[in-house]
């Protein structure tokens, strides 16, 4: 059918087109991206809505439609594309800020590895045109929307996420937004101006110190927390020790004990990066009070019960444990390098044929993870000093790969 269609006349194509929407517009729609030439002008000519809603279906598409999507993109990245955005503003359209975010996710997936000169194009034009100080934004969402749209900016031209970053730190009134409870945004916003413009996230970083710590820790969610720690300790370690100080232990522990296991784990971690004395106070603290409440071993404990052994924390554990199967897709899912690193540390100390069994599978994951990334690489290159010390001395004590009985 795609071969008649491609050799008809125009007239004939469109009727036949129009005929088979009736019965399937899923079907029609992939016809005409099979043959760009045939709605080209369409695809160019539609909605800034319009047009990113139907490029995004092919943004992990293969062959002839990737193709053809890559041809609408380049003559959109010669087109008018600022114009489609100033109508968007203009018409009062959904949320074009979002949409210019999703509009990048999908030419990084579609033209960034063989057209880059496109994704470039496409970046530059929506940096240029993008109005930061669009209301229609919800103010709970515009820190998240933006985080969104530096991070494919950057993906898909890196001038392009640094320009981004500059006009937010002159154009939008960011201050406003370091409050306690945390915006869930402002964590993935800071790595991004760390990533383009230490100094301006160092000056973000002096704002947020400003607060006080103690309500930041009670009255934020763990996840949000725990990002906002992470952050932090990559742009300024010394700044978050200072912020920290003052807190007492029963805060920490109040935090903890309303935490997920996998949150309390990453905040004792982040703490103790922080601060490796306070860190491991708390957590002996938090064992004391964590262990005897423990019925069942899932997944995401093991990373806080290698954590407690690591610092030395004896505990015996009767229950049953999660099989390598579970540990395997959750380790390849769900957990960071950290994690998976304090599950492996977890295993050989207390259930060693199992742990054998992991570390032959951890390349396996990295690779998944990190793909094409050797694993000593992903490993030196962890961001944290103290915490690629420790992981490498985990990984070095019990090299992953294959092992014997």
């Amino acid at each position: 059918m795609s071969e008649k269609l491609s050799y008809s006349a125009p007239a004939v194509k469109n009727k036949c087109l129009q005929i088979i929407g009736h019965v399937s517009p899923g079907l029609r729609d992939n016809l005409k991206m099979t043959f760009p030439s045939l709605d080209l002008a369409d695809y160019l000519s539609t909605s800034l809505n319009n047009f990113v809603n139907r490029i995004y279906r092919f943004r992990d598409t293969y062959g002839n439609k990737k193709e053809a999507a890559k041809l609408v993109l380049r003559n959109l990245a010669y087109g008018d594309l600022a114009e489609k955005i100033k109508q968007s503003y203009a018409q009062d359209e959904a949320n074009p800020q979002k949409l210019l975010g999703k509009l990048l996710d999908a030419v990084y997936y579609i033209s960034f590895d063989t057209d880059r000169k496109t994704a470039e194009m496409i970046a530059q034009q929506v940096v240029d045109n993008v109005d930061l100080k669009d209301l229609r934004v919800k103010k709970e969402d515009r820190l998240t929307e933006l985080s969104f749209l530096v991070r494919n900016a950057g993906r898909c031209s890196e001038a392009a996420g640094k320009q981004l970053c500059n006009r937010i730190s002159s154009e939008f009134a960011w201050t406003d937004y370091i409050t306690v409870p945390l915006d869930k945004g402002l964590p993935p916003l800071l790595l991004h101006f760390h990533t383009y413009d230490d100094e301006k996230a160092k000056e973000f970083t002096n704002k947020i110190v400003n607060l006080d710590f103690n309500r930041v820790l009670e009255d934020s969610e763990p996840e949000e927390l725990s990002r906002l720690f992470w952050a932090l300790l990559l742009i300024d370690e010394s700044k978050v020790t200072s912020w920290i100080s003052g807190t007492e232990k029963e805060k920490w522990l109040a935090k903890l004990i309303s935490c997920l296991p996998k949150y309390s784990f990453q905040l004792l971690w982040l703490l103790y990066n922080a601060d490796e004395d306070r860190g491991r106070t708390v957590t002996h603290a938090f064992a004391t009070r964590f262990l005897p409440n423990l019925s069942v071993l899932s997944v995401e404990v093991l990373p806080l019960l290698g954590f407690f052994s690591f610092l030395g924390i004896e505990f015996y554990l009767d229950i049953p444990y999660p099989s390598l199967d579970e540990i395997l897709q959750r380790s390849s899912e769900d957990l960071n390098l950290g994690e998976i690193a304090f599950c492996a540390y977890f295993l050989q100390k207390k259930e060693k044929e199992l742990s054998i069994k992991f570390l032959k599978e951890v390349p396996r994951i990295l690779a998944s993870r990190f793909p094409g990334i050797p694993i000593e690489e992903i490993i030196g290159n962890y961001p944290l000093q103290k915490t690629r010390n420790v992981i490498k001395g985990i990984f070095g004590n019990y090299p992953v790969g294959d092992h014997s009985d």
